[in-house]
């Protein structure tokens, strides 16, 4: 370690190390972070679960004072059940220290759980699942990291360095992957959902009540349009089973995370409210929301021509140059060999 800072060096010596061993020690650092990590998941996954056994049970008794009218209110209900702060609150050392290392990757939850609804993957297990590959993930990067940096030239401490960096790498491209399969739902939906519009405006103007509506449109479009199909049968799922009309289409809206099923929402709820018809309302933003769709077809039209140079550049104007130029170039050359 000649190039190893000798002020460092002596500090390391002074507690009875040398540089070499303590190099050595540090290459298990990433097994040690990952180690901390599964065994941080493993105990949040268990005070989760805990969570949200009791949130449930608690949910049903607010359900149940509400339309059977028990003689405690629904808040004493729920504070007799919830979970007591020390069952929850207590931490140990090495669950910090875990959850730290999560933050490291930006590991969030809560926001991983949204997303994973919103990207279509409503089983209760696909949290588990998610920590699972993205663990895999953190696990496997810095193993093959730190086989493979030598020949890429990184010895010493920048191996050590560029291995844990690949732990970061392996969480942050499970990461990536979803975010690729949310973008692409948000895309069917907003594809999808002006032919929901047109579809519950035709039932609407039949005669046919909304809910019944929805559940029809969602059969409709179960072949041809199964995203926007998909989410229309959740929001009549949730319909039956909720108490609150407005929060189940708010976190429809907030599911959704679109410009028009928010106006969607905005006017059902206005028109539960005070009446109205909903039929014209949908019809119009039906129009303009496929407006929206086609605006942004053709964006991506425009953006064609300067996405092709790249490749003429590359692969097609060499080819023309060597097929005009090239003929000529060889008979110079055997011009001037000749000579």
């Amino acid at each position: 370690m000649d190039g190893f800072p000798q002020p460092l060096k002596e500090f390391i010596e002074s507690f009875g190390l040398t540089v070499g061993s303590l190099v050595d020690y540090a290459k298990f650092a990433p097994f040690l972070i990952m180690g901390v990590a599964f065994i941080g998941f493993l105990i949040s996954n268990i005070q989760q679960a805990k969570i949200e056994e009791h949130e449930k049970i608690a949910k049903k008794l607010k359900e149940a004072s509400r339309s059977k009218g028990r003689g405690m209110s629904a808040s004493e209900l729920a504070a007799r059940i919830a979970p007591k702060a020390e069952d929850v609150g207590i931490k140990k050392v090495f669950v910090s220290l875990a959850e730290v290392a999560l933050k490291m990757a930006k590991f969030d939850r809560k926001e991983t759980e949204r997303k994973l609804v919103q990207s279509g993957d409503r089983d209760p297990r696909a949290i588990s699942r998610y920590i699972l590959q993205r663990g895999t993930g953190m696990l496997v990067a810095p193993i093959l990291g730190w086989f493979l940096l030598p020949y890429l030239g990184f010895q010493g401490m920048m191996q050590i360095g560029g291995s844990i960096v690949c732990v970061l790498a392996g969480g942050i491209a499970v990461d990536i992957r979803l975010d690729k399969a949310l973008k692409r739902r948000r895309e069917n939906i907003a594809t999808e959902f002006p032919v929901l519009l047109d579809l519950l405006t035709i039932y609407l103007e039949a005669g046919q009540a909304f809910d019944v509506a929805l559940q029809r449109a969602s059969i409709a479009l179960r072949t041809s349009f199964p995203t926007a199909a998909e989410e229309i049968a959740f929001l009549r799922q949730d319909l039956e089973m909720s108490v609150d009309r407005e929060r189940t289409f708010r976190d429809f809206s907030k599911r959704l995370s679109s410009s028009t099923a928010s106006t969607f929402v905005a006017i059902v709820i206005q028109a539960e409210r005070r009446g109205n018809a909903i039929a014209p309302s949908l019809r119009t933003l039906a129009r303009e929301s496929r407006k929206e769709v086609i605006s942004t077809v053709e964006k991506k039209a425009q953006k064609l021509p300067t996405l092709m140079q790249g490749p003429m550049f590359i692969f097609i104007l060499p080819s023309i140059f060597l097929s005009v130029i090239g003929p000529a170039i060889i008979q110079v050359l055997e011009q001037l060999g000749g000579r």
